[in-house]
């Protein structure tokens, strides 16, 4: 009976990521879900659907509290600003420069 009570008391979190995400990535976040599952987390890994609201609504309703979610795009984001700033710093020692 004990161990029943300790099953049903575990926090449940799931990690979702988004497809064609980078594997070595990846693996950095598989490893996270092993360190939550031996800390005694019950840790679901799963696909982000495309309307993301609805997956999570339905997790919720099978007893998940916490979502942790892994993009893609966040290295092309970083990536893209910093074109941006050497952009701006090019055009900037352009006018100093006139």
């Amino acid at each position: 009976m004990d161990g029943d009570l300790r099953f049903l008391m575990r926090a449940k979190i799931a990690f979702l990521y988004e497809k064609n995400i980078d594997a070595n990535v990846f693996n950095i976040y598989i490893e996270g879900g092993i360190s939550s599952r031996e800390a005694g987390n019950i840790v679901l890994v799963s696909k982000m659907n495309k309307n993301k609201k609805f997956q999570k609504e339905g997790l919720e309703k099978q007893g998940y509290i916490e979502f942790r979610e892994f993009y893609r795009e966040a290295l092309k984001i970083v990536r893209r600003y910093g074109r941006i700033n050497a952009q701006l710093k090019e055009k900037s020692q352009m006018c100093r420069g006139g």
